[in-house]
């Protein structure tokens, strides 16, 4: 007959995955042998204790694959202090605060099992890479947001529309997120993400009985101008604070609605009136400079 399972087996089972290796094994063993650490380690059992050095191995191999692989922006070509996770976790197991909260995450973790509790190695400054000095514990749900965060971080440009008065306001940020709150706060606006349609890479929009809001990627803007109707009709545009090099348009005495967006590779914001009669064919020469880029590039 099969001997039966304990959970805390199984549970330190599935922290060691199928990728765990002898040489992981016998390196927590070795580490959990250290006096000092086992007396941080509290009342933990030794399978919980081991169990949590397990995540914490594969929370080491996980940051050394991410620097290394291009589907994951966020990460790709960050420095790395280590080369290997042995290396890594032996380093960090000697700094006490980090230890202290990686073991308060784990015991989170263990009362319920919830995986958004689970601890996880995080970067203190994400736009730093994986050093001593930028490790941090976060919980599995945090650091996974904010993965999904810089994931979706994009450098955009926004031009913005009260329709009590007949003037747009360009904005320039390191992120829809940072966009929107300077939005908010400049246009005294109440806006969400979610109230926004589109993505980045064609343009967020909202058009409200109030107001009138476009934004769209600054990656977008280099690859070819774009034309935007906000449906208001603009007799001026000027910029906000945010925006560092911008050429802007002379006042409209008849006004308009659409506007011609481009940013040059020196970094300058361009924005025009376009005219009805011009709109139809930027919007053949757009489509018509990305697909030479798209042709240059295959």
């Amino acid at each position: 007959m099969a001997k039966s399972i304990t959970t805390e087996e199984k549970n330190l089972q599935r922290a060691k995955g199928s990728i765990w290796r002898k040489k992981d094994e016998a390196l927590c063993r070795e580490i959990m042998e250290n006096q000092r650490f086992m007396s941080q380690a509290g009342e933990l059992s030794q399978a919980e204790t081991m169990e949590m050095l397990a995540l914490l191995l594969n929370s080491c191999r996980n940051s050394l694959v991410r620097v290394k692989n291009s589907s994951k922006p966020s990460y790709y070509g960050k420095p790395h202090q280590f080369t290997h996770r042995h290396e890594m976790i032996s380093e960090i197991i000697h700094i006490t605060e980090f230890l202290n909260d990686w073991m308060t995450q784990y015991t989170k973790y263990k009362q319920n099992r919830r995986m958004d509790n689970r601890p996880s190695l995080g970067r203190i400054n994400h736009d730093l890479g994986y050093s001593l000095d930028n490790l941090g514990v976060q919980a599995y749900s945090s650091n996974a947001a904010q993965r999904a965060g810089e994931r979706f971080s994009k450098q955009c440009i926004a031009l913005v529309v009260n329709k009590a008065d007949d003037t747009g306001m360009l904005f320039e940020s390191p992120s829809s997120t940072n966009a929107i709150a300077r939005i908010n706060e400049v246009m005294e606006l109440d806006i969400t993400r979610s109230m926004l349609k589109g993505n980045l890479d064609n343009g967020l929009t909202r058009m409200d009985k109030d107001y009138s809001v476009f934004l769209v990627s600054r990656d977008r803007l280099l690859e070819a101008p774009k034309v935007v109707d906000v449906g208001v009709t603009m007799h001026n545009i000027i910029d906000d604070a945010s925006v560092r090099l911008v050429a802007l348009p002379g006042i409209s005495e008849v006004g308009c609605s659409k506007v011609r967006l481009q940013v040059d590779d020196i970094g300058i914001i361009y924005a025009d009136f376009v005219e009805e009669v011009e709109v139809e064919n930027e919007k053949y020469k757009e489509l018509k400079i990305i697909e030479m880029k798209e042709a240059i590039k295959s």
